[in-house]
């Protein structure tokens, strides 16, 4: 049912004869459409997963974060989640958290003597947005720490293990070690 019909619905079926009544309720039926589009846009905007500009820039005041020029908008979340996912103590599960926020950031964490290791798991070669990842990981570890990352390429030998000559013609190079 239309916003028109409901307006309709409201009235006395005597009002639907008289034109100038039936065009105040088109007019107003279509500011009120306009109106549940507006709302559900600002519902939207509380959501980072859902938020588009002007609910992210928001969010971006909020935590202080400068986003760089050219960030796309799931980049944009990407950083914002990984802020929010990340406002405990650093340990693996927090981050791990925050590598999750970023497109194919599974990972396995471990801490060994004066590093955190970072191995990816979900992706061959090496991830988007790593760059990022690293930056974010780098202001919340402590200065002591280092960062080793860890990423899985294809070996040679293990191809006709794992691929068809279909699926190989298809890989890109960036997915084999050298």
């Amino acid at each position: 049912m239309t916003k028109l019909d409901k307006l309709q619905n409201y009235l006395p079926s005597i009002y639907n004869e008289i034109a100038e009544i039936q065009e105040i309720l088109k007019a107003e039926s279509t500011k009120l459409e306009e109106l549940d589009i507006d709302a559900l846009a600002v519902i939207n905007s509380v959501f980072i997963d859902n938020a588009e500009d002007v609910g992210l820039k928001r969010y971006e005041k909020i935590f202080n974060i400068v986003v760089p020029i050219g960030s796309t908008i799931p980049e944009r979340r990407s950083i914002l989640k990984s802020t929010l996912r990340g406002i405990d103590k650093l340990s693996a599960t927090v981050v791990k958290n925050i590598s999750l926020a970023y497109q194919n950031g599974e990972v396995d964490v471990s801490f060994v003597p004066s590093n955190i290791i970072v191995k990816f798991t979900s992706v061959l070669g090496i991830p988007t947005n790593l760059i990022k990842l690293q930056e974010y990981l780098n202001g919340r570890k402590p200065s002591h720490l280092g960062i080793l990352y860890l990423f899985s390429y294809l070996l040679i030998q293990d191809i006709d293990q794992v691929m068809t000559l279909d699926e190989l013609e298809t890989m890109t190079l960036d997915k084999f070690a050298f």
